[in-house]
C-alpha cells in the first residue's frame, strides 16, 4: 500500500448489525480500488447550445480479495469467511489502511460516510492441482465522499 492512504491493510468497522467490531483483513489484495465514479449532470440549453456541468459528487468501490488458504490459526477460514459473510448487504466504515493515521472516507463536510458490503464471494484458484481458497468483498460509498480527506498529510 502506498503511503499516500497509510501503510495498513484494509480494515472495516461494523456499524450496528451484526456488530460493531473493528475487522481487519488478514491476507488482503487490492482487486479494484476506483476512487473516481464521478456523478456529473450535463445541461444544455436548447435555446444558445452552452453547456452547464453539475458535479454531484466522488463516489468508489473497493473490492479486496481476501486470500483464505494462508489462515492457519484462528481464525480458521471457515470462520473468517462466515464472519464476512455475516455484514453482506450491511454498511460498515471502511478504512483503505488500518495504520492509526489513515482516515476513513468522509463527506465535503468532514463527517465519516459508510460502505455498503455489497458482495461477499468466495472461490478458489486452481493452483498446479491445489485448490487455494479466497473471497472477494465488494465495498461501495453509500454518498459522494471527499478525496482530498483521504490522502495523508
Amino acid at each position: 500500500m502506498s503511503n499516500i492512504f497509510g501503510n495498513g491493510i484494509p480494515k472495516f468497522i461494523g456499524t450496528g448489525s451484526p456488530d460493531s467490531t473493528s475487522r481487519t483483513f488478514k491476507y488482503p489484495i487490492f482487486q479494484e480500488m476506483n476512487f473516481s465514479e464521478k456523478i456529473t449532470k450535463i445541461n444544455e440549453s436548447i435555446i444558445n447550445h452552452k453547456r452547464t456541468v453539475d458535479n454531484k459528487g466522488r463516489h468508489g468501490s473497493f473490492v479486496v480479495k481476501e486470500l483464505l488458504h494462508k489462515l492457519t490459526t484462528s481464525p480458521t477460514p471457515k470462520e473468517w469467511l462466515n464472519t464476512l459473510l455475516s455484514y453482506e448487504h450491511k454498511d460498515v466504515k471502511f478504512y483503505i489502511s488500518s495504520d492509526a493515521t489513515a482516515p476513513a472516507l468522509k463527506n465535503t463536510a468532514g463527517t465519516e460516510i459508510t460502505c455498503h458490503v455489497l458482495n461477499v464471494e468466495p472461490g478458489f484458484e486452481d493452483n498446479k492441482g491445489l485448490l487455494l481458497d479466497y473471497c472477494l468483498v465488494t465495498f461501495i460509498t453509500n454518498e459522494p465522499y471527499d478525496l482530498s480527506r483521504l490522502i495523508l498529510p
